[in-house]
């Protein structure tokens, strides 16, 4: 998977857990009409792209397109469909903190699912009822593959933010989906029942041996879990309740077992019909616009 960070704009930086984002901070003292690549901006990569093996190679199996909030670029579905010259697999992943269908930025999300783009989100649960949650039942009569990224602070907050997915796939016919949720689940609160303060070794040993992905009727879903907070001074970190607010840490806990990426990306093919034909392929991204 080839990441494009094509917007640093994001509506979360200074609202709540995003505060500590490593893409604001260094971008401050820039103008913002610097913030976001443009559409030859977006051409010269694309160029490059084809040109250099590796990266086509890693094209191919999906670009994604990210930030900060992809969806503040206003050049983003022009960029889109550059970059699908490149590679038939082109998603965009973002936080999906909306509050109106005729928000440009729905509208955009709209344009690019019209041009069989997928969709991904990052949860928040602070936007979940209000802003995700109605715009991602819309998503889902559009596109029938789906990643979701869940970054999380503590066990704790691991566990809720499952659950809000367990009772959203309650809704429908997808028990599939809803056996990888609730075996998520259930691990998590055994830990959060027995070992609340566990280092992330335990945690990862706990988790090693379930699917990121799942697979009901011809509807594809995976699930990326991705800590939030820092590591002391010997690289280690405590996944308890007391860990500090949401700052970046970059690695994925969600362990792909060993052919899930291939199973993930086989079944773009096979199972998308109403995105499209060829799909694009799961990929982490971290919670901040990029989510």
């Amino acid at each position: 998977m080839l990441s494009i960070f094509v917007e640093a704009s994001c509506n979360r930086y200074e609202r709540d857990e995003c505060v500590y984002c490593h893409v604001y901070e260094p971008l401050t003292s820039l103008p913002k009409s610097d913030w976001h690549i443009t559409p030859q901006q977006a051409q010269i990569m694309a160029d490059k792209i084809i040109k250099v093996e590796v990266l086509n190679q890693l094209a191919q199996q999906e670009i994604n397109l990210t930030g900060g909030e992809a969806t503040f670029n206003p050049f983003i579905v022009d960029i889109f469909k550059i970059f699908r010259t490149v590679s038939p697999n082109v998603c965009l992943h973002t936080n999906l903190d909306i509050n109106s269908e005729i928000s440009p930025r729905w509208q955009r999300l709209l344009a690019i699912m019209e041009l069989k783009g997928r969709i991904d989100i990052t949860l928040y649960p602070v936007a979940w009822e209000k802003q995700q949650k109605p715009l991602l039942r819309k998503i889902l009569k559009i596109q029938n593959k789906l990643l979701i990224n869940i970054v999380f602070d503590s066990l704790v907050d691991l566990k809720n933010q499952i659950q809000l997915l367990v009772e959203f796939f309650e809704e429908g016919d997808t028990l599939e989906i809803l056996t990888l949720l609730k075996d998520y689940h259930g691990r998590v609160a055994d830990l959060v029942e027995h070992q609340p303060g566990c280092e992330e070794a335990v945690y990862t040993n706990k988790m090693e041996d379930i699917g990121t992905f799942s697979q009901s009727g011809d509807f594809v879903f995976g699930i990326n879990l991705l800590p939030s907070f820092k590591m002391d001074d010997r690289g280690r970190r405590a996944l308890g309740a007391g860990a500090p607010r949401r700052r970046r840490g970059p690695r994925h806990l969600g362990r792909w077992r060993t052919g899930d990426r291939e199973r993930w990306h086989r079944s773009s093919r096979q199972s998308c019909g109403r995105i499209g034909g060829p799909s694009a392929e799961a990929g982490a991204r971290n919670r901040n616009g990029g989510a």
